[in-house]
């Protein structure tokens, strides 16, 4: 059975959940600061954990489907977000994906030469005992190559 008490402190994260949803509603994502955006989210998960409580008290069908709705609404806000333009994925690739891979360059250059190291290990195994790559390959995939 789920008490008054329990139900009385979770309504106030049920009613910011619907002001942050009415404000993205009429003004969009943009109106929302960045904490207000994690806060969405927090609240959608809360809220939904909320909701699988409720389901298991018989009492509590009317909280149920009002947590039902508000989370639907929450669903469809959070996922029918804006789709990124040709021109975002352009310019991520043209000036954000360079930049991450710059700020990481040293893990990138540590798994090129894992990679050139078991390359050249694996070509000078098969150099020196041609049948190598048979027990690493399996005869069909060879015959394969061979052909």
């Amino acid at each position: 059975m789920i008490s008054t008490r329990w139900l009385e402190k979770r309504k106030p994260h049920w009613s910011r959940l619907e002001e942050l949803l009415e404000r993205t509603a009429n003004k969009g994502f943009k109106s929302l600061s960045r904490f207000e955006l994690q806060e969405l989210s927090l609240l959608y998960r809360q809220i939904a954990a909320d909701l699988a409580a409720l389901r298991e008290d018989r009492g509590s069908v009317h909280f149920a489907r009002y947590l039902n709705q508000l989370l639907a609404r929450a669903h469809n806000t959070i996922y029918s977000a804006h789709r990124a333009s040709p021109a975002a994925m352009v310019e991520y690739f043209r000036y954000a994906y360079p930049r991450i891979f710059r700020q990481n360059l040293s893990y990138c250059l540590a798994a090129f030469f894992i990679f050139l190291g078991s390359a050249i290990v694996g070509v000078a195994l098969t150099y020196h005992d041609p049948d190598f790559k048979v027990k690493i390959l399996g005869p069909q995939m060879v015959e394969t190559m061979d052909s």
